[in-house]
């Protein structure tokens, strides 16, 4: 690895542990300390019902987009880029090309973004189930039923 790609790896590596924490921390100290609310307020098979690869791609895997309750749509906005035609198509041509940007050999620290992408998008979409099948589905879904969960959203999600 070169000296760029060290230097990247140092400021990189803590900048997703302070991501991860900013959500993390709280939630294990509220589970810990006081109710634990995860088990009321989704389920694992709402959160992963839309994280297929097109749209994890996309950045349209978030479960709360598809979200319609009592008729009504919770994001609008989020709900159209996730589900119209012409959001669809430019949301994926933004994709490709991003693809296409990191594919190109000049492309600085190309194999650490590669590696990034590759592993980002396996780890959103492991939960993920269709009817092609994914390797990783069934141990997900094992685990995330080894405590029973009551699912208390406030309607269904929606396609």
């Amino acid at each position: 690895m070169t000296v760029r790609g060290w230097r990247l790896l140092a400021w990189w590596v803590p900048a997703v542990a302070v991501a991860t924490m900013w959500w993390s921390v709280p939630l294990v100290l509220q589970s810990k300390y006081g109710v634990s609310i995860v088990p009321y307020t989704e389920s694992a098979d709402v959160t992963t019902s839309v994280t297929g690869l097109s749209n994890v791609l996309r950045g349209t895997d978030n479960w709360v987009s598809y979200l319609v309750t009592n008729g009504q749509i919770w994001w609008p906005l989020g709900y159209k880029i996730a589900t119209q035609a012409l959001p669809t198509l430019l949301t994926g041509l933004v994709a490709g090309l991003g693809l296409a940007g990191l594919i190109r050999r000049e492309m600085p620290a190309r194999s650490f973004l590669l590696a990034s992408v590759l592993s980002g998008a396996v780890i959103i979409s492991a939960g993920y189930t269709s009817s092609l099948g994914n390797p990783t589905a069934g141990l997900v879904a094992r685990s995330s039923t080894a405590r029973p969960r009551r699912s208390a959203t406030c309607g269904s999600s929606t396609r």
